[in-house]
């Protein structure tokens, strides 16, 4: 028990990732580019929808997965209609606000992802050292790109630095749900893990069609760059895609 602890507390340190914008030449270049860094994040978040998807899918039926996601789907639109609206203009990008709803549901979400990848450490760690490893690692380097993109997402709906790391780092704790529960309890944990998945996925892809993809596209019409904003999803999914076919899930 006590390596899954350590290696999930290991993998929370991920969600601290967006220190380095303490930084004040990093932290101007973050600024002046949020709005690309939010297309950035379609790639990311497009990816991960899929691959949560897959993974689901390959715990369980099609068809219970493909409901589960379009649950997680409305619980995320219920939950942005349940959320009280606070906008953040950013007079250097474009004439539009942007609202913390998107930031709070990618939150939402994260913490039942980071739950399923307690559950999977765990899992992995009782099958044998190198195997919790080599998952240990996967999940690590899974969440240190995707803990940055959710940095960037938060500081494109209005929060401080402070503000989205201490956010970023109380949601990446859930991990312990999934870690020290399945300990536990790793027969009832595994059964309903599709059921994570599915509503993860569904909720991800929630947010890209409400809010990420809808603000790209109006940053991108703003500026009159197409290209290079699309450029930055084709970057933020390629990145998604490696890393996946690297270390796997």
């Amino acid at each position: 028990m006590f390596e899954i602890l350590i290696t999930c507390f290991v993998v929370m340190l991920a969600s601290l990732v967006g220190v380095i914008t303490i930084s004040t030449r990093i932290n101007i270049l973050v600024e002046k580019n949020l709005s690309l860094l939010t297309s950035f994040a379609v790639g990311v978040f497009g990816v991960v929808s899929i691959l949560l998807f897959q993974e689901a899918s390959e715990h369980g039926e099609l068809l219970d997965t493909t409901l589960w996601v379009l649950a997680g789907a409305i619980l995320s639109v219920a939950l942005s209609k349940l959320i009280p609206e606070f906008h953040h203009h950013h007079a250097q990008d474009t004439e539009h606000t942007h609202s913390r709803r998107s930031a709070v549901r990618i939150l939402a979400s994260d913490g039942l992802h980071n739950i399923a990848d307690g559950i999977l450490i765990t899992a992995s760690f009782l099958a044998g050292g190198a195997v919790g490893i080599g998952i240990a690692l996967s999940v690590f380097v899974h969440e240190l790109v995707q803990e940055l993109t959710e940095f960037f997402v938060l500081k494109q709906s209005g929060y401080t630095t402070k503000q989205a790391l201490i956010r970023n780092f109380i949601v990446s704790s859930t991990i312990l749900i999934g870690a020290v529960g399945s300990f536990y309890f790793l027969d009832f944990f595994e059964e309903y893990e599709p059921v994570l998945l599915g509503l993860v996925a569904g909720g991800f892809l929630a947010v890209l069609i409400q809010d990420l993809i809808p603000t790209s596209l109006r940053a991108a019409k703003a500026s009159q760059r197409f290209s290079v904003y699309l450029g930055a999803v084709v970057i933020g999914a390629l990145v998604m895609i490696g890393i996946g076919m690297i270390g796997g899930h």
